[in-house]
């Protein structure tokens, strides 16, 4: 594990890819950002991977270290996660880049035991976690800030329980960094970061994810069909109903991810973007029968 002084960059040898866009040329295509999912093996030599899966390029795969629960930076640069305590620092919580990748640790958050859900700002200015940080105290459980110039860590929210079903999960931040919405036992809730006050907008849910641009809270809901309802973020009104989705959100919050299951597949799936604005779903051809675990999100192409 690094210390905190310590920058390790891995470089990756033709990592960098220009594929076929659908008319045969060379190129990106529209879309400036892949689908992928964080594999905790195949990672070659590394122990882990990421597969991204641009809509008109190829497939490729980026090498990567293994860490624990993870979210995925808003504008698709990074991804933030737990790993091992460094035997330096005992920081928990680093920034994995992977163009190139490298492994950032981030000062300040030594002594975190347990995260059950974890988001990051649109600015990356904090950290939003839930979990265990006794801090001298015990159990010391809740929701917690890490502020990454400040390298403090404060808690929000305190919960007696720590483990993962009675705790803040699905967390994700308002653009602007002041709220966040998240499910503590099926109930969605909107939280003030600065007080720690709660607003209920209903029971039922299994986990939501804020939209880049701020304009939508989705939700899946735990009734069985886990279907996808889109919030107005001034109001918190239900304004459409879609299928199940993964709730990742595109950079420009175009699209919700979602991970589809067929006999075909077996136990793996194929990832589909569903548009919001016209419910049609995107099938992301180059993914067929490739995702094998709920780590999905939004990258940035490799340059």
């Amino acid at each position: 594990m690094l210390s905190v002084a310590t920058l390790i960059v891995f470089v990756l040898n033709g990592w960098t890819v220009i594929g076929q866009t659908g008319d045969g040329s060379t190129g990106v295509g529209a879309e400036p950002y892949a689908a992928a999912f964080y594999s905790s093996s195949a990672g070659g030599g590394y122990g882990a991977s990421l597969q991204v899966f641009p809509f008109r390029m190829t497939a490729y795969t980026v090498p990567l270290p293994r860490v624990g629960r993870i979210t995925y930076a808003p504008d698709g640069g990074a991804l933030y996660g737990e790993v091992a305590p460094d035997p330096l620092t005992g920081s928990r919580l680093a920034r994995i880049e992977f163009d190139p990748v490298r492994v950032i640790l981030l000062p300040g958050s030594a002594g975190i035991t347990t995260v059950n859900s974890i988001a990051v700002s649109k600015d990356l200015a904090k950290i939003v976690f839930s979990g265990r940080y006794p801090d001298g105290k015990a159990p010391g459980c809740g929701v917690f800030e890490l502020a990454v110039t400040a390298q403090k860590i404060r808690k929000i929210l305190d919960n007696p329980e720590c483990d993962y079903i009675h705790s803040w999960h699905g967390i994700s931040l308002s653009p602007d960094g002041l709220q966040a919405v998240a499910v503590l036992k099926q109930r969605l809730e909107v939280i003030d970061l600065a007080t720690g006050a709660l607003r209920v907008l209903g029971t039922g849910y299994f986990e939501a994810s804020w939209s880049p641009d701020g304009k939508w809270i989705a939700a899946v809901d735990n009734g069985g069909k886990f279907r996808t309802k889109l919030l107005d973020a001034a109001d918190f009104t239900v304004r459409r109903v879609f299928g199940t989705t993964d709730l990742a959100w595109s950079p420009d919050s175009r699209y919700l991810l979602n991970t589809r299951a067929s006999a075909s597949c077996g136990e793996s799936g194929t990832l589909e973007a569903l548009d919001i604005t016209t419910g049609a779903r995107r099938t992301i051809a180059t993914s067929t029968c490739q995702v094998n675990q709920s780590t999905t999100g939004w990258v940035r192409l490799a340059r």
